[in-house]
């Protein structure tokens, strides 16, 4: 979750920021529907479980769709 704000921060911006950054940004830029589950992320720990995969794969494919139209628009502006 935290690598996918990142990412969508970096996409936005072009700079790059601190996952508690990014985090803080992609609760208030991705909406109410991201919000609890960023939120959620932030206070887990490793060893702990986060049974939110399906979630995670979704904002994955949506970040994944969005870096691909990105790339196409830089590509035609070239």
């Amino acid at each position: 979750m935290l690598t996918m704000c990142r990412m969508r921060y970096t996409l936005e911006h072009g700079g790059i920021v601190s996952k508690k950054e990014a985090a803080v940004w992609g609760k208030e830029r991705l909406g109410v529907e991201w919000a609890p589950l960023i939120e959620l992320a932030l206070g887990w720990r490793a060893g702990e479980p986060f049974d939110e995969l399906p979630r995670v794969l979704e904002l994955l494919r949506e970040t994944t769709a969005l870096s691909g139209a990105v790339e196409t628009t830089q590509a035609t502006r070239s």
